[in-house]
């Protein structure tokens, strides 16, 4: 365990290979992780998403129950 900040976008090309090894089809993380180019979004990609204090907002079709 690292106590040092990183942005976690970065893996290591033997975790890579270890983890293609173990997961031949691949998981979802990976698959995740493949379609974003290993980018990391920024926070305003999903502020539409989010109200004042960041939490998620409620589903508008929700919005009367």
């Amino acid at each position: 365990m690292s106590l040092q900040p990183h942005s976690g976008a970065e893996i290591p090309p033997l975790t890579a290979r270890v983890a293609r090894a173990a997961n031949p089809k691949g998981t979802t993380a990976m698959w995740i992780h493949d379609r974003l180019d290993g980018r990391p979004r920024p926070p305003t990609a999903f502020q539409q998403y989010l109200d004042a204090r960041d939490l998620p907002r409620p589903l508008w079709w929700r919005q009367g129950k």
